[in-house]
């Protein structure tokens, strides 16, 4: 799956936030502290695994307005797009593909994920700024094991740790 972009209606800062022609490889997202990089990571995580109940520190009630949640736009790897829509509670979970709503959001959502779960999107695919100092303590091999063995065995572990 290739995230494309997203609209937030309403999610902790942001509020009618519209990316989207994100270009292939790597996006960085950067920006002056308290500018809404974390609440961004939190609002695509909730989009591809489900929001944050409301007494988490990862829900972000709108302060700024709009219907809580959003839009994300993704395409598959046969380059079929699709619309994942969340909204607030009582909101179910909504895909839509060219040929409109999809029947069963839950498995062709499992389908764009590839099995991926959260804790594997969020080892392997959201760096935090702690992790990026960490990483500047490592030399380039270590750095490689790190992103192998998050994509492999999950955030924290090395391959060397698993074969021993």
């Amino acid at each position: 799956m290739k995230i494309d972009g997203w609209h937030i209606d309403g999610y902790g800062i942001h509020h009618d936030l519209a990316v989207g022609d994100l270009p292939d490889g790597l996006t960085v997202v950067h920006g002056p502290n308290e500018a809404g990089k974390t609440t961004l990571q939190h609002f695509l995580i909730g989009m591809l695994f489900g929001f944050a109940r409301k007494d988490r520190p990862d829900h972000h009630t709108p302060v700024r307005g709009g219907a809580y949640g959003g839009r994300l736009f993704a395409t598959d790897d046969d380059g079929t797009p699709y619309v994942i829509h969340r909204g607030g509670r009582g909101t179910k979970l909504r895909i839509a593909s060219p040929g409109g709503p999809v029947a069963d959001p839950e498995a062709v959502l499992r389908h764009l994920l590839g099995g991926a779960t959260k804790d594997l999107y969020q080892g392997l695919f959201a760096v935090h700024t702690d992790e990026l100092d960490e990483l500047r303590a490592l030399t380039d091999d270590q750095v490689r094991d790190r992103v192998f063995s998050a994509g492999i065995l999950g955030a924290g572990r090395t391959a060397q740790s698993a074969l021993t």
